[in-house]
């Protein structure tokens, strides 16, 4: 049998390594020790790496804490120092309306009502009711939406309930992550008077070329007045014989006294037409015909024209053309186009006829009056100045009728145009909104 080779093991007692003081070091690798007890990593490891684990994720979320704190303190300074540099009163609101912070000026930028600044924790809307009234919140209606997300920005000018004080609005939301919206107050009053002020020197501008066009149609208007006049005193002068026979004939009496009412009509209304002019009023925006102010115009000019020696035609559509405009400032921008017209044509020789036609666009939405010269025509140079102020071509002129005309058209929403017709002469257009 033949031998074996059995591995020598050594089996050491942990207890009497302990007791004489032998370190574990110096043992065999291959010895085995008993009666050794588990170390805490041995027998408590599984509850060790639990609170390790926990331990980590606290501090990980007090990391992440400390982190988000730092960075929402940093964005709190700069929306502070953004604030603080806007002008006027700036707020942030929450998308439910409620302020939760002002650059805190004081609160003239909000009305003198309130006595401070918007106060954090108030409804902005509730804040500008006070001031501005129902009107100003649905003056900014769109400043609401904004608030609630529906707009990405919004500007309102909204004049406050102590009078004489104009805001401007602006509301813009919040990038993404920031919920909510900046609102700025700007203190607008100065613009506003300026505007005032140019829309009222723009008013005087107006009456005083209707005090101008009046002058120049004097002998038109006494020509208007006299024929009416003249025919009430022949009706009248008739119906006196007509009574004083021994058997008047009440018909031919009766027939006498409506042409006298006829004519005083006719009479009452050039008075009329005289005195709207030269009364000082603001632009109303009706409808209004143009044929009716193309024939007035017509019927004021024709006695003008007979004097230098020309005619004045009037082509106009078969039914009414309602525009939306002004009366008053549509006559004065057609008798300023007339009396231009009969300037053109002064000194040229052929016929000269004035047209005065009306038209109607193809789309349907606007309509056009035009007076047709048979004049020398406008060179390119002169069109691109015509409308200017100031700029002229006559010798006695102001250059003002045409500007002003421009302007008129402009406030009721049309426009006015110049080309050379075919023949010979200048077209001027006036195109308006359909009513």
């Amino acid at each position: 049998m033949p031998p074996l080779d059995v591995k020598n093991s050594y089996i050491v007692d942990w207890r009497q390594l302990r007791r004489w003081g032998i370190p574990e070091s110096r043992l065999p690798p291959d010895a085995t020790v008993l009666y050794k007890p588990p170390t805490a990593w041995e027998q408590y490891k599984g509850y060790i790496i639990s609170v390790a684990t926990v331990l980590a994720l606290l501090l990980a979320l007090v990391a992440f804490l400390f982190i988000e704190r730092q960075r929402r303190r940093k964005e709190e300074e700069l929306n502070s120092a953004m604030l603080e540099s806007l002008p006027g009163l700036a707020l942030l609101v929450s998308p439910q309306g409620e302020i939760l912070r002002s650059n805190q000026i004081e609160a003239g930028a909000l009305g003198d009502e309130l006595g401070e600044a918007a106060p954090p924790g108030r409804t902005y809307l509730d804040c500008l009711h006070r001031v501005a009234g129902q009107d100003g919140v649905m003056a900014a209606a769109s400043v609401a939406q904004v608030i609630a997300g529906d707009r990405i920005s919004a500007t309102a000018e909204v004049p406050l309930l102590s009078g004489n004080r104009w805001l401007e609005i602006r509301a813009i939301q919040l990038p993404q992550g920031q919920s909510g919206s900046l609102i700025v107050h700007l203190d607008i009053t100065q613009r506003k008077q300026a505007e005032l002020e140019l829309i009222e020197s723009r008013t005087q501008i107006y009456h005083l070329n209707r005090v101008a066009a009046m002058g120049q149609l004097a002998a038109a208007l006494a020509h208007e007045l006299s024929q009416p006049l003249a025919a009430i005193l022949s009706n009248a002068e008739a119906g006196l014989r007509f009574a004083n026979r021994e058997s008047p004939d009440l018909r031919e009496i009766r027939e006498a006294l409506n042409d006298i009412a006829q004519d005083d009509r006719r009479a009452r209304g050039v008075i009329q037409g005289m005195r709207a002019m030269l009364k000082k009023q603001d632009l109303k925006v009706v409808p209004v015909d143009l044929n009716h102010i193309a024939s007035s115009v017509a019927q004021m000019m024709r006695n003008e024209a007979t004097l230098r020696g020309m005619s004045i035609q009037v082509l106009l559509l078969p039914s009414p053309v309602m525009v939306q405009g002004d009366a008053i400032a549509l006559q004065q921008v057609l008798l300023n186009l007339a009396s231009n017209g009969l300037d053109a044509m002064t000194g040229t020789d052929g016929a000269r006829c004035l047209t005065i036609r009306t038209s109607g666009e193809s789309n349907g939405k606007t309509a056009s009056v035009w007076v047709d010269d048979e004049g020398l025509g406008v060179s390119r140079e002169m069109a691109d100045k015509l409308f200017q102020p100031f700029f002229t071509t006559k010798h006695a002129g102001l250059g003002m009728g045409l500007a002003i005309c421009q302007s008129i058209l402009d406030s009721l929403g049309g426009r006015i145009d110049v080309k050379n017709r075919d023949r010979r002469g200048a077209s001027f257009s006036v195109t308006l909104p359909r009513a």
